[in-house]
């Protein structure tokens, strides 16, 4: 029995031995560069890639088509990898893996990497040269000073210093490539229109040009991304800020989003859009992003256009066209210098690793980095910058650094969180010029106005210098945390739902509308009852925000901003009610102007933030009736059909993704026929995708999943609504199988 234990304990030492041989493998997260053009890959190409790269996989928020097509578009990161991998195991004789995922910038990636990065156990990722120091704040990357330091010089000095945080500073990250905005032009739309480009000299020249092209070309002037999911809707808003003389944040640390610079230079860039020389967002509310206004731009669709380096690869990959990098176009002083420039950086994770792992993810970064990625963009070494200056098509970009034309973001922890902010308001500041485009100069500056208070309000609170000592902060953390975390979980339990507050906020808003006073409402006879009622319905709306008082639900913080920021103008307004002794005129009219000055914008702004957390059934509608010609497909749709909780763009992506799946499930059918059914129920929406394609049974949720690409992305869109998706099963000759959405209604 002695012999057997001591045989049996030398094999579990000899196959712990092995462990680490068989299992060391890292995980990396690449940022996919977008495809403009080109046919989609084939089956064949698609399985013959899978089958050199088992460990490839991609999650960019797009159907399964286009993913594909983006996956082996970036086939040279995974080839750089491989070689890598390949060496490694050759040099160490080991059995590494690595895992290489594709992430897209329009999917919220830094939240994913806040949330999931370490959780997942990745290794690797390519950032956002914005998010270095959040990230490293919330203790989610490693410092690497020990391999960016004696590598520091090879690089340009911007991109170093972008990967500092910390006092002393630590790199964080080490440069992978950098972003330099410029412009372009195309020279047969403005030689036709009669335009000489070298009398635009400055933006503030755009607005004349503009008007004679239009005369003379039904093409767009320019092109300007309007999504609040894409990062370059701020970027090119920048080029305008900056060249007004504005900033976002003074070197002080002050927020200045209401400088009148700033405003004017806001006012100007979306009187573009107004003045017909952009589009505006469509009638679904979804904006414009860079990628769609780049692919037009190479049809011919955009005289003008504002872009990075990685459009260059498109241009040399087509047949030579009119296509010509103007470099930079300064603001009306031709001072500030106003283009933006950011780029990207690797990092390594803090993740736990194997020592091996820990030497092969080192080794694999310091390596992507000096190498480059060819989807990066441009390279932020000094020598191939350099280079660049002798290559005709290339040398516009190190010269706009060169002469200093350029700027960057500042470094900030809560950056990241920031840029978010300014991308919903400016996109929200498109999308009321869509609804009224022909809004006047002064209501177009109240909007503006209006949107910049609300982010910088939002950004105030988030960079708000500590009063007291940080050791202050701490020790009473300390003291707290335990009791935090209990009530912080019993919060979540117990706390209302989404639902509930949004219907309650929408309620709000219409008793303050009730709550109006007009010309003629009152009179000698009336005026006691009227002011009874009036106290009334406001005590009514007060009674309503105390409800919000202890909410701490951050999926309605624009909500609960709201409410904060309203009770005092509403307690004015009750104030005004209240008011004996004055003639009833002059009370009328007090009543009418203080509803017209504080409480109107109020309602306004709350209606509008309505918007974002709800789609009507008219904006549904829309949606149906653009993705029709899309997919073909017939809509049997409710007559009252209420408001659905969801914001527009998430709807809209769902249900691109499912139609996606369905149209791939029946391409293969003699007569394919997909139904969109929608129904009003008690208290959701039930939204059923059906099609004559592979029926599903009631277990096969799994199939689903493996069936259409993006639809796990639908199911935890979903569940941030409260919504779900699940399968109408074919048990039931008489009821077609399905897909199906239940989102909750208002």
């Amino acid at each position: 029995m002695t012999r057997f234990l001591f045989c049996l304990a030398c094999l579990f030492c000899f196959w712990g031995s092995l462990a680490p041989v068989l299992c060391e493998d890292i995980s990396v997260w690449i940022m996919a560069s977008e495809v403009t053009a080109g046919r989609s890959p084939t089956p064949e190409q698609i399985e013959a890639f899978h089958a050199k790269y088992p460990h490839a996989t991609i999650a960019i928020g797009k159907n399964r088509t286009a993913s594909q097509h983006v996956l082996l578009a970036n086939e040279a990161v995974f080839e750089a990898i491989q070689t890598f991998t390949d060496a490694f195991n050759a040099r160490y004789g080991s059995d590494l893996r690595v895992h290489v995922k594709l992430v897209g910038w329009h999917t919220d990636p830094l939240g994913q990497l806040i949330a999931d990065a370490r959780r997942e156990g990745v290794d690797i990722v390519q950032v956002g040269s914005t998010w270095i120091a959040l990230l490293a704040h919330h203790e989610v990357l490693r410092d690497i000073t020990d391999l960016v330091r004696p590598r520091a010089h090879e690089f340009i000095n911007v991109a170093v210093q972008a990967g500092h945080y910390g006092d002393p500073p630590g790199n964080y990250a080490i440069p992978l490539s950098v972003d330099i905005r410029t412009w372009y032009y195309n020279r047969q739309l403005l030689t036709r229109a009669g335009i000489d480009v070298s009398t635009i000299r400055t933006l503030a020249d755009l607005p004349t040009a503009c008007s004679k092209f239009r005369q003379r070309s039904r093409a767009w002037f320019l092109g300007l991304p309007t999504a609040a999911d894409d990062y370059s809707t701020l970027h090119l808003a920048m080029t305008w800020i900056w060249g007004w003389g504005g900033s976002i944040i003074t070197p002080e640390n002050r927020v200045d989003l209401l400088s009148e610079k700033v405003i004017d230079a806001v006012a100007a860039y979306v009187a573009l859009a107004l003045q017909g020389c952009a589009p505006l967002p469509g009638r679904d509310g979804r904006g414009l992003r860079l990628i769609d206004i780049e692919k037009d731009f190479l049809r011919d669709r955009y005289a003008f256009i504002i872009i990075g380096p990685w459009i260059q690869d498109a241009l040399d990959a087509g047949p030579a066209g009119p296509y010509v990098n103007l470099g930079s176009l300064p603001g009306p002083d031709g001072a500030s210098p106003n283009m933006f420039t950011g780029g990207s950086h690797l990092a390594l994770v803090n993740s736990e690793r194997t020592p091996l792992e820990e030497k092969a993810a080192r080794e694999l970064l310091t390596g992507l980095a000096v190498n480059g990625i060819q989807s990066a963009g441009l390279s932020p070494h000094k020598a191939k910058l350099e280079q660049m200056l002798r290559d005709p098509k290339m040398k516009t970009y190190p010269m706009v650094l060169l002469r200093q034309e350029s700027r960057t973001f500042p470094t900030h922890p809560a950056w990241g969180e920031i840029e978010g902010i300014l991308l919903n308001h400016l996109a929200a500041i498109f999308q009321t010029a869509a609804v009224h485009p022909d809004i006047g100069a002064d209501a177009l500056r109240a909007v503006i106005r209006n949107e910049l208070r609300g982010a910088k309000n939002k950004i105030d609170r988030l960079i708000a210098p500590s009063r007291l000592p940080v050791w202050i902060y701490g020790a009473t953390g300390l003291l707290v945390a335990g009791g935090l975390l209990l009530l912080r979980g019993r919060a979540h339990r117990q706390g209302p739902g989404k639902e509930e507050l949004v219907r309650r906020f929408r309620r709000i808003k219409e008793m303050l509308h009730a709550a109006k006073v007009w010309n003629g409402r009152l009179d000698d006879a009336n005026c006691d009852s009227v002011r009874a009622w009036l106290v009334r319905r406001i005590d009514g709306v007060l009674q309503q925000l105390l409800f919000f008082k202890k909410v701490r639900d951050p999926r309605v913080q624009d909500i609960l901003i709201c409410v904060r920021q309203a009770r005092p103008a509403i307690a004015g307004y009750k104030d005004e009610i209240l008011q004996t002794g004055r003639p009833v005129r002059a009370y009328e009219e007090r009543l009418i102007g203080y509803f017209e000055d504080r409480i109107r914008p109020l309602i306004n702004n709350m209606s509008d933030m309505l918007e974002t957390y709800c789609v009507p059934s008219n904006r549904f509608q829309a949606m149906v009736a653009e993705l029709q010609k899309l997919y073909p497909f017939k809509a049997g749709i409710d007559r009252k059909l209420g408001s659905l909780l969801i914001r527009p763009e998430d709807l809209y992506l769902c249900l691109e993704n499912l139609l996606e799946n369905a149209h791939k499930a029946v391409c293969d059918q003699n007569t394919p026929c997909i139904e969109l059914q929608v129904r009003r129920e008690v208290n959701y929406v039930t939204i059923a995708i059906c099609d004559n394609g592979a029926a599903f049974c009631e277990d096969e949720l799994t199939r689903l999943m493996d069936r259409g690409h993006g639809v796990k992305d639908v199911c935890n869109i979903l569940a941030k609504w409260e919504g779900e998706l699940s399968l109408r099963a074919a048990s039931d000759p008489a009821v077609k199988p399905a897909v199906v959405m239940k989102i909750k209604h208002l």
